[in-house]
């Protein structure tokens, strides 16, 4: 008897005796009912029952797809039976296509060899397998799995004389699956906190492959900062240009900064960018230092340049700390972004909630530039208004720049005069009629989130055109110039300004006293926020590790923080929250304390 006819004898015999079981009631007439009665027996989970029907069948056919969809079963079957040996005989068939071309089940197969070295503990085996498995997957389903049990067999299996041998092996067949592999097994050591084991597997595509992937470049820098305890913060400043004395602050601030920091053991390394103030070169800039593997970038200055910037702070997930940029917006763009100055809204709220805390005004006038500061600060204070019920009765919006506010002055004054009115009743000292201009009104208060240059008119005007009233401001109201001004002597003013330094605030006066040593000129407010920048930057390093992930981990351990500029407090967004208020009274200026 020959073999087809013995293999037919045994499918027939055994079907004869499910025959008369619950499995099945009625007769076999084709093949194709007979492999899905052998399916339905391998469903059941009966699976050495199974593969002997799938190896009784395979015979039968003639096509090799179809012979290699049989045995592939089988095999699994004798797998899931516990049958490794008759398991790995039948999937080494499969895998070599039946030594006459492979089919689509040759991959699986090996997935399947993989198993069963992983089974035996034969793990580089097991390795090898699942990389042949991978590279002669279609399926992308199959691909990742094979992926995930190499990257998991590289980590917890095997030793390093085994990696270097999986890898080198690897390398010479597919060099992006290599770099994947090497990248992947490193950063989860690197994640581990086994940094020396990462470094060693980062060597070893440096030895095979001679550098040049960003990524792993980016990985080995981060993986060396955190064996030798060190930081690499790149500056992003305006050394040449319009803006080139902000840029020289924020380069000694920064170095003062690490100069001072009590954390011997730590490595510094500073490195300058010059953006020129340009937001175009800010952004190539950006692109090129964050995936250099730095540990955090310091700037750019100003929130034009960050727009394009904090973008790459995202992409590379580098820590990006702003120690000026103040528009709203840019810390969702990256949850990386740390924003020290605080926005206009947030400034405009909190001088609401001291308005309404100190004074108990019921009516505000506004009087604000017309630009993104302006209104943005001028929202964030109708916002706490409103919900505090307080009526603004006067609001409008002057362009940047302007010197003669006489229309807002009188337009402010009507506001507050009756409708109707009989101007004999507001006659000078010779009984003559008063025109608008001369006729004193008192207003509770007005809001004017104004820059330092617009001040010196708006000031002054107020006083000509007879209004008293308590002022409302912003930064700039802070500045000495503003300050001594005569006029703003005359008005009661509150405002809000981290810039603003008191006699008495002897944090500020030690650094101003360490910088002019160093710089030999005072520092601006820039200067102290970058000296700031870096600080929290050393803090969180501290906090949470020294790489790129350590310090984003060290942002949200950070809490309250004294700084030399002030306080730094943190929302959820990463914006400073901590905004200082003043008061100035008859020409003295106090900080207002709740």
């Amino acid at each position: 008897m020959n073999r087809v006819a013995l293999a037919l004898l045994l499918v027939v015999c055994c079907f004869s005796a499910y025959a008369t079981g619950d499995d099945s009631g009625s007769r076999f007439d084709d093949v194709d009912s007979q492999i899905e009665y052998a399916q339905s027996v391998y469903d059941k989970d009966r699976f050495i029952e199974a593969a002997e029907l799938f190896d009784a069948l395979a015979p039968m056919q003639t096509e090799l797809e179809q012979i290699s969809r049989l045995r592939f079963m089988e095999g699994k079957a004798w797998y899931y039976g516990g049958e490794f040996d008759r398991a790995q005989a039948t999937f080494e068939g499969v895998a070599r296509g039946t030594e006459r071309e492979l089919t689509a089940f040759s991959a699986a197969s090996y997935y399947f060899l993989g198993r069963i070295g992983f089974d035996r503990k034969s793990y580089l085996e097991s390795a090898g397998q699942f990389t042949t498995a991978f590279q002669l997957a279609h399926n992308p389903d199959l691909k990742e799995l094979c992926y995930n049990n190499l990257i998991n067999l590289s980590i917890g299996y095997l030793s390093y004389t085994e990696q270097k041998s999986l890898f080198s092996g690897i390398f010479r067949i597919d060099q992006a699956l290599f770099a994947d592999l090497v990248y992947n097994t490193a950063q989860k050591y690197h994640q581990l906190g086994l940094h020396r084991k990462a470094e060693r597997i980062l060597d070893l595509y440096d030895s095979y492959a001679g550098g040049g992937d960003t990524q792993i470049r980016k990985l080995a820098s981060e993986v060396k900062q955190e064996l030798a305890r060190s930081l690499e913060l790149a500056l992003l400043l305006p050394l040449s240009g319009d803006l080139a004395a902000y840029g020289r602050q924020m380069d000694a601030a920064a170095h003062l900064a690490v100069q001072t920091y009590g954390e011997a053991d730590v490595s510094v390394n500073i490195k300058q960018f010059d953006t020129y103030g340009n937001s175009i070169v800010a952004t190539q800039l950006a692109r090129d230092v964050t995936s250099s593997g730095v540990s955090a970038v310091i700037g750019p200055l100003t929130s034009q340049e960050a727009v394009g910037a904090v973008p790459y702070s995202d992409f590379w997930s580098v820590p990006m700390i702003l120690p000026a940029a103040s528009e709203k917006g840019l810390t969702s763009i990256s949850s990386r972004v740390l924003q020290l100055t605080p926005t206009p809204e947030e400034m405009g709220q909190r001088l609401g909630e001291a308005v309404e805390n100190e004074l108990g005004l019921d009516s505000v006038a506004i009087l604000a530039p017309n630009d993104s500061y302006g209104k943005q600060m001028t929202d964030g204070f109708k916002r706490i208004l409103a919900d505090l019920n307080v009526e603004i009765f006067f609001e409008k919006y002057y362009a940047r720049g302007s010197t003669d506010y006489r229309r807002f002055m009188l337009e402010l004054k009507e506001a507050v005069l009756p409708d109707s009115f009989d101007s004999t009743i507001y006659l000078d000292e010779e009984g003559d009629t008063l025109e608008t201009e001369e006729i004193v009104v008192d207003i509770p208060a007005i809001f004017i989130p104004g820059y330092a240059e617009e001040l010196e008119f708006i000031i002054p005007q107020l006083r000509f055109y007879r209004i008293e009233t308590i002022i409302l401001g912003s930064e700039d109201f802070g500045r000495q110039d503003i300050m001594a001004l005569n006029d703003t002597k005359r008005y009661p003013t509150m405002f809000v300004s981290r810039a603003a330094k008191l006699e008495t605030d002897t944090t500020w006066i030690k650094f101003e006293y360490l910088f002019a040593q160093e710089s030999n000129t005072p520092p601006s407010y820039v200067a102290g926020m970058t000296f700031d920048a870096v600080r929290l930057a050393l803090k969180a390093a501290d906090a949470g590790g020294y790489t790129a992930d350590g310090i984003a981990e060290g942002f949200k351990k950070l809490g309250r923080v004294e700084g030399v500029t002030g306080p730094f407090e943190f929302n959820e967004y990463n914006e400073n929250i901590a905004v200082p208020v003043y008061i100035i009274f008859e020409g003295q200026l106090e900080k207002w304390t709740p």
